[in-house]
């Protein structure tokens, strides 16, 4: 899925869930938190350069310290 979609769909109060690889095309103009199975070099730079947190769906699983950041924040599922 590109960037753009998700930055069209999703609020920056939100975790954009996305149910697959997450791409680079397209612009991101707000500071999100997306959760993906993979991202590209493209993808995971514009995240990072919007402000936002790129999380593996490994991670989400894997580490604790992802749940704390993500707890009490509304999911919006994007596929």
């Amino acid at each position: 899925m590109n960037i753009s979609r998700i930055n069209r769909y999703a609020k920056e109060d939100e975790i954009a869930v996305v149910p697959g690889r997450v791409l680079g095309s397209g612009m991101l103009t707000k500071s999100l938190t997306i959760v993906a199975e993979s991202f590209s070099l493209t993808a995971l730079d514009k995240i990072t350069k919007a402000g936002g947190k790129p999380i593996t769906l490994r991670e989400l699983v894997e580490k604790e310290e992802i749940l704390e950041h993500i707890k009490g924040k509304r999911f919006v599922l994007i596929g």
